[in-house]
């Protein structure tokens, strides 16, 4: 059986563009042949496309790992960690917050990720695994 992968992008921040990228590149990085991708464009404007993940528990069958995938405001500031929290046992592949800004990476060889996926361990923890880190 496929591991049900929501990749939630976009954003109301004015990196949407940049979100919208990154989105493209992790989805062409997982393997369809082992992963079910299902997108969540979030609209400038703030509007969920198909449909929102809810915040409870159990309100989002069908969805068995998320991915975030929003920059800047609302993606990078724990908020969308947050809402996924609330949303019960929907594991993240961000449980940490990570702020790394063009100064904290250039000239370290840290850029765009090359490659992604996702690690079911035993005892059924899920995490994420990405490839080295490309120069930009």
């Amino acid at each position: 059986m496929k591991l049900r992968v929501a990749v939630v992008y976009g954003g109301r921040s004015g990196e949407h563009e940049i979100s919208l990228r990154s989105a493209e590149s992790i989805v062409a990085a997982l393997d369809p042949a082992r992963y079910q991708v299902q997108r969540f464009l979030i609209g400038k404007d703030g509007r969920w496309s198909p449909r929102p993940i809810l915040p409870e528990p159990g309100a989002n069958p069908g969805i068995d790992v998320v991915f975030p995938v929003l920059h800047g405001t609302f993606g990078e500031d724990g908020t969308i960690q947050g809402l996924l929290e609330m949303a019960g046992n929907l594991p993240s592949f961000q449980r940490r917050r990570l702020h790394l800004g063009p100064g904290q990476t250039r000239g370290r060889g840290i850029g765009r990720p090359s490659g992604a996926g996702l690690v079911k361990r035993a005892g059924g923890a899920i995490s994420a695994r990405v490839g080295h880190l490309a120069s930009a």
